[in-house]
């Protein structure tokens, strides 16, 4: 199988993720094509920018065969208290996990109250790994907090993309403050802090940083003046080249090693860096493989998965308010009398049939319930994957 060409880092909103935040009445939050954050003035969303047909267009133009897309974590969406992020969240796996093609899929995640289960579910539905704030892992007590998430992934396989997350502008600062000095501020920061908190406890964990980094792979000749480890940069450590151009890629490149930098372009808001050398093959093809740790990067089959996808859409129906969850006992099949406590939705009909499912993930099992009038209780239990 020929090896794809890949751009990791591109946003599309899908139309759910739109309705979503124009449903809301406070950042992040749009207004027609207005989109307005904390810390940041409004901008003037353009919306051919997420025009799926528009963008698919110009991943052929591009020459690229995968355009894996994040939900941007400036928005500030993964930062928000849990309750308030889930529909947000939920809408974004919903409708980006139903991109066609070349699109793939980053999944995202609360940081205020990391959920490894809700993670498991979108990976085992198609997300090729995990993106999450570069705010959120800048010192000990944030990889303490998301040490759940990165388990999983370690567990699984899969890698993790950091990128900027939310800006904390002074409002009297110009318009392109936010990208030039909070965003690069962020991933220099996230870079230190991964090499000091996060490899030595996952060593095997592959990263991926947005923007070079923030350059601080650069700075390797002020860490040694200054007595700092010389295990940076450490094993399994990309950077995209989202908003550069090749001499600073090449810098960079330098000092990283030639097999470390893969192509992220952060479309719409920049067009990817192309080269007409043996540097294509690498930074399109070659090191995404690496990153992905496989001869090919995963892309979803829509076909399979199915009960994980309708998990997805029941999870979504869940916060708007459509269906409820609730708690019950439960015996399981074959035990000897432990009783659990199993969060289900709960479905009735007219007839007073009661169909209860644990929403699963993939290797886990399953209880289900069906009860009607003077009937006993009747257990099945079935295993996916």
């Amino acid at each position: 199988m020929t090896v794809p060409r890949v751009d990791v880092h591109q946003h599309v909103w899908p139309a759910p993720l739109v309705s979503a935040l124009r449903a809301r009445t406070r950042a992040p939050r749009l207004v027609g094509w207005t989109l307005y954050l904390d810390g940041e003035p409004p901008y003037e969303v353009r919306p051919e920018d997420h025009a799926i047909d528009r963008r698919a267009e110009l991943a052929a133009q591009d020459g690229i065969d995968l355009a894996l897309v994040s939900l941007s974590s400036s928005l500030g969406i993964e930062s928000l208290p849990a309750a308030d992020a889930a529909g947000l969240l939920d809408a974004y796996h919903e409708g980006v996990l139903a991109l066609p093609r070349p699109f793939g899929a980053w999944a995202a995640a609360s940081v205020d109250d990391p959920d490894p289960a809700a993670l498991r579910e979108v990976l085992g539905a198609g997300c090729v790994g995990l993106q999450l704030p570069a705010t959120a892992l800048a010192d000990a007590e944030g990889y303490a907090r998301c040490a759940p998430l990165l388990d999983e992934l370690d567990r699984v396989g899969a890698p993790l993309f950091v990128h900027p997350g939310p800006a904390a502008a002074d409002p009297s600062a110009p318009p392109w403050w936010p990208a030039m000095v909070s965003y690069v501020a962020q991933m220099h920061t996230a870079w230190f802090a991964w090499h000091e908190y996060g490899a030595p406890r996952l060593p095997g964990l592959r990263v991926g940083f947005a923007m070079l980094a923030g350059l601080a792979p650069l700075h390797t000749d002020r860490m040694a003046a200054r007595g700092g480890p010389a295990t940076i940069p450490s094993a399994g450590v990309f950077v995209d080249t989202s908003s550069y151009g090749p001499e600073i890629v090449d810098a960079v490149t330098a000092g990283l090693g030639h097999d470390r930098v893969v192509l992220g372009s952060d479309r719409p808001y920049a067009a990817p860096l192309l080269f007409d050398d043996e540097r294509d093959e690498l930074v399109r093809r070659h090191n995404p493989a690496r990153l992905f740790r496989t001869s090919h990067v995963p892309v979803y089959d829509r076909r399979g998965d199915l009960f994980s996808r309708v998990a997805l859409v029941v999870r979504h129906l869940i916060a708007a308010g459509i269906l409820h969850t609730s708690i019950e006992r439960v015996r399981p099949p074959g035990s000897t009398g432990h009783v659990t406590r199993t969060p289900v939705v709960v479905l009735r009909t007219d007839d007073d049939d009661r169909h209860t499912n644990r929403l699963a993930v993939y290797g886990s099992s399953v209880a289900m319930r069906r009860r009607r009038r003077g009937l006993d209780l009747h257990w099945d239990d079935a295993v996916l994957g």
